[in-house]
């Protein structure tokens, strides 16, 4: 016999309310979880301690970042393997400071701690944020990131002086293991990652590693073009690149281009430039090089493959013409190539510094 209406409805609903906990809470334990790279290894930043959360202008709160190994022991013998990690203060004024820890060894479920250490300055009061990040060694992928925040407190505002608590490794010491937040830190001799000096960025500095020069190889899809690239980098996301292909057309071009800062590895750019190409041809009997000269506009893609290599892509545009007028004897012709005036360019670019 069938439930009645009501008794049907409340069936419904359970069977609502099971698939909501079995599908939607696997999701939601898997937010906060690190992303595996595509060889399965992975880690986590499962938390961060700051003592005291709000403390006066010139002290330091102890910020502590914890990481954990989740990679399987199916990865290594022991599940061994090498992160970078890396931390960031944001100051009130949204300029910051940042510390790296490089190859930092772990075992497969493994936890360490990474103290920050008093390298900051605590002079603005405000809000400020520590934001600590675990990716693979050369900074190629991001396992995962856990951002909190502390107050910085004029000294008018102090009703009672607060103590700073005494910072448990020195500023030039690696990450060391521990267990759970909240215990003893103690050092791990056998860490090969050293935090670098502090790197100060500015306001409105891309988080993209900073590179001068690079050398590299260039190809125009459509016009049957390719050879050689150089580019510079005389401002962080400003370049200057100069290209040279031969093929169907030869060519040389100057182009000046402004990349958009959105991550370490993928960033679109847009840029201007000035082409000249050429194209050799019989005409009437006579052999000639048919040549013209104009602007360029393209906007990109740049994809960092490896820490310093890196690829671009764009889609350009230009209004090139190529005619010339020939003379053989009473003869006159008008020799006209066509160029596409909308081009796909591709190339890598290995940087040198």
């Amino acid at each position: 016999m069938w439930p009645d209406p009501l008794h049907r409805g409340n069936l419904l609903y359970a069977v609502l309310i099971y698939f909501a906990v079995v599908m939607i809470y696997p999701l939601c334990e898997n937010a906060s979880a690190g992303t595996a790279d595509k060889t399965g290894t992975n880690a986590d930043l499962y938390s961060i301690t700051i003592d005291p959360s709000s403390a006066p202008t010139g002290s330091h709160p102890q910020l502590v970042g914890f990481v954990s190994n989740t990679s399987s022991l199916s990865n290594g013998s022991n599940g061994e393997t090498l992160f970078d990690i890396t931390g960031v203060v944001v100051y009130p004024n949204n300029s910051q400071i940042s510390l790296l820890w490089k190859n930092v060894r772990f075992l497969a479920g493994q936890k360490k701690s990474c103290p920050y250490g008093t390298g900051y300055d605590t002079h603005q009061p405000g809000t400020y944020k520590i934001t600590f990040s675990v990716y693979s060694s050369g900074k190629t992928h991001l396992y995962s990131s856990l951002s909190k925040t502390f107050t910085i407190t004029a000294p008018q505002t102090i009703s009672k002086p607060i103590s700073t608590p005494p910072i448990s490794q020195k500023r030039d010491q690696p990450p060391a293991v521990l267990d759970r937040p909240g215990s003893a830190v103690q050092p791990q001799p056998s860490l090969s990652g050293k935090p670098s000096e502090p790197v100060i960025m500015q306001r409105g500095e891309s988080p993209v590693d900073r590179v001068i020069m690079g050398i590299g190889g260039h190809v125009n899809t459509i016009n049957s073009s390719a050879g050689a690239a150089l580019t510079l980098w005389p401002l962080r996301d400003l370049a200057l690149q100069g290209t040279y292909g031969i093929g169907t057309f030869t060519s040389y071009e100057a182009r000046m281009f402004y990349r958009i800062p959105l991550s370490r590895r993928i960033n679109p750019y847009l840029g201007a430039g000035y082409l000249h190409t050429e194209r050799k041809g019989n005409v009437i009997g006579i052999d000639t090089t048919i040549s013209g000269d104009s602007y360029t506009a393209f906007v990109g893609m740049e994809l960092q493959l490896y820490k310093g290599i890196s690829l671009y892509a764009d889609a350009s545009g230009t209004p090139l013409k190529l005619r010339k007028d020939v003379t053989n004897g009473t003869t006159q012709a008008t020799a006209t190539v066509k160029y596409a005036p909308v081009t796909v360019n591709a190339g890598i670019v290995f940087y040198l510094f």
